[in-house]
């Protein structure tokens, strides 16, 4: 077993380079940039708003890796009390609670069968080749499951049908479902082969950064309308569409502008990051388990 610290100094050294591109944004001043040479040197401001995009594992094990990051990070515990003293409003308050539902998570993500971990880790975006600029979220499961099926279709719908009806708040009422039709090729197609089933959930790849901020404000809607073990299917969702258009932006917008549109949902990520880090972790430990078996 990995010692705390040697894991605090793994995800310390994983996020510097998170935090020598982030310091260009504090100043263009060359002598600046110089001077920071790893994230502890940062200001504290900004070592907090890197903690933030962590998972919770992640969080922990960072905070112990020197005194000035664990004097600028406030402990998870530490969070539950002051939640509990007083109501916290703004980006704090949004930090805390994700920080306190995060446990919550944690405890469901340990109920998580072989099977559903197996789901989450196969969710796959890739492009639709059969609709022209669309992308696909791919889910696969056991075809008897149906437990899992029902549940992942219905967040699915009530997603694409809590998208059409912000969309159609925001058009003017002569072209609101064929706009919204246009602007995000929202579709669900369930197919089935074999000893699987797969649900088929289609987005557009041609959007403006306004409507990518509506797609994901919408997503962080129902997320705070879902109970926890719901959460887990549509924030592992909007992670791996995050990392997709991350990668492969939307048609004619810039990398990085999407990646900073999607990044201020920082509790779907979050959440969505923690989840997948305790699922590839169940994942080895089963591994190891069945390969140290005669």
């Amino acid at each position: 077993m990995l010692d705390v610290s040697s894991q605090g100094n793994r995800v310390c050294q994983q996020y510097e380079n998170l935090a020598q591109s982030s310091s260009s944004s504090l100043s263009t001043s060359s002598t600046l940039t110089r001077q920071i040479v790893n994230i502890d040197s940062l200001p504290v401001e900004m070592i907090q708003k890197i903690a933030t995009y962590l998972p919770t594992t992640d969080y922990d094990h960072l905070r112990v890796t020197n005194r000035t990051i664990c004097d600028a990070l406030i402990s998870i515990n530490s969070m539950h009390t002051a939640l509990a003293e007083k109501p916290l409003y703004g980006a704090q308050g949004a930090y805390y609670k994700i920080c306190a539902e995060a446990k919550h998570l944690a405890a469901r993500c340990r109920r998580l069968t072989e099977c559903e971990i197996t789901t989450l880790l196969n969710i796959r975006v890739q492009p639709d080749f059969t609709i022209n600029r669309a992308i696909s979220v791919q889910f696969q499961y056991p075809i008897d499951d149906l437990t899992l099926n029902d549940g992942i279709m219905e967040i699915v719908e009530a997603f694409c049908k809590k998208l059409t009806t912000m969309v159609m708040h925001q058009k003017p009422s002569s072209c609101p479902a064929l706009r919204y039709r246009y602007q995000y090729n929202i579709s669900i197609e369930m197919r089935t082969f074999d000893a699987q089933a797969e649900v088929i959930f289609q987005a557009s790849n041609l959007c403006t950064l306004s409507q990518l901020s509506d797609f994901y404000a919408c997503a962080y809607q129902l997320y705070n309308e879902l109970a926890i073990p719901q959460r887990i299917y549509l924030t592992t969702m909007m992670v791996k569409l995050h990392r997709f258009w991350r990668a492969h932006p939307p048609a004619n917008l810039d990398r990085q502008e999407v990646d900073n549109t999607i990044r201020s949902y920082v509790t779907l990520l979050r959440s969505g990051n923690d989840v997948l880090a305790y699922c590839k972790a169940a994942k080895r430990n089963s591994s190891g388990e069945a390969s140290s078996n005669p």
